[in-house]
């Protein structure tokens, strides 16, 4: 008895250290892309080291724990802790958000401005989205997703009209309307299930932006394959969501101060993601050149035929958050004075 009450003396001179929180997310690229794993790598580096090892990212590649197109009811569900949600994937639930991603487009800014504009912005405006939702955008970052053109791998598309038939991947009710506009069949699907379905031609096409060019090498699914300057589609935010709801590993866990440290790591992993997608769109056209792949672009009488067909659902998205009670005018007027001021 002495010996048992001895060690229990000692045991509570030195308590057990507590359970390291271990929080699964998702990143938007496999890990073959160096230019696109090695910063998650260091995303998980600075967050173990940053909370003194209380928390540890655990970062999956695209697919493995739930489709991309599910990762909004993953992290409320708690199947994700944080999960990377596009607003474009849903068209009421992010009324303000994708109000932005309309307005992006237009307002023509690139990768690290569009990440620096959500930051700012974000507080007033599209975090109105998250909290009806009981999400927050950690950190208030937005991931930058730039403007996309289209990669065909079947014909160029030298008009509006040559779309007719193809089946081109959509992840937004823009994108769709697009397609649908100039005769196309959208095929809504998340990046990630993109190469497989270009291989098995089961797409004809893919909108993508630049630096896709580096992420997955899409000459090897298509040779030699076109890619049309379009400068029409309109592209947003992807934004690292954790849901707020009582019982959620975030909620009941993680403590204030680290959930601090965690958001300026994921501000500064975008803001370097944003730098890599600059270079990477630099590097792309020469690696597509050298693979054969055939570029051109549409005269701005056939990109301003194709942008019409998004631009009413500019109109709609305006009178559901205004239906909603969200500030969608001021938001706006923020947008464009933002972009005088920077």
């Amino acid at each position: 008895m002495t010996l048992i009450f001895i060690g229990a003396l000692i045991l509570g001179a030195f308590p057990a250290s507590a359970d390291v929180i271990k929080l699964k997310t998702v990143g938007n690229s496999g890990k073959s892309p160096a230019w696109q794993w090695a910063p998650y790598e260091k995303l998980m580096e600075t967050v173990k080291r940053n909370t003194g090892g209380r928390v540890e990212l655990q970062i999956y590649p695209p697919g493995q724990l739930v489709p991309y197109v599910q990762h909004l009811e993953a992290v409320r569900a708690g199947v994700m802790d944080i999960a990377t949600v596009a607003p474009g994937y849903y068209n009421n639930e992010f009324a303000l958000s994708n109000i932005w991603n309309f307005m992006y487009t237009d307002l023509g800014t690139d990768p690290v401005r569009s990440t620096r504009m959500w930051n700012d912005l974000y507080d007033n405006y599209m975090s109105m989205d998250f909290e009806k939702l009981d999400l927050e955008c950690v950190g208030g970052s937005g991931s930058p997703i730039i403007a996309y053109d289209l990669f065909t791998i079947d014909k160029p598309i030298k008009r509006y009209e040559d779309m007719k038939g193809l089946k081109l991947r959509s992840n937004s009710a823009a994108m769709s309307a697009m397609h649908k506009s100039a005769g196309a069949v959208p095929v809504f699907m998340g990046g990630g299930a993109v190469p497989d379905a270009l291989s098995k031609k089961m797409l004809n096409g893919v909108p993508m932006s630049d630096h896709w060019g580096l992420a997955i090498p899409i000459w090897e699914y298509g040779k030699p394959g076109y890619w049309t300057v379009t400068g029409s589609y309109p592209q947003g935010v992807s934004c690292f969501a954790a849901s707020n709801r009582r019982n959620t590993k975030w909620t009941k866990k993680v403590s204030e101060a680290d959930k601090e440290v965690i958001g300026a790591a994921f501000r500064q992993f975008v803001i370097d993601e944003a730098k890599a997608v600059n270079v990477a769109a630099a590097d792309f056209k020469k690696g597509a050149l050298a693979n054969g792949m055939i570029l051109s672009e549409w005269p701005d009488s056939e990109k301003k035929r194709f942008a019409e067909a998004w631009k009413p659902l500019i109109d709609e998205a305006i009178a559901f958050a205004k239906k909603e009670g969200a500030p969608a005018k001021y938001m706006m007027e923020a947008m464009h004075q933002w972009v005088k001021d920077n």
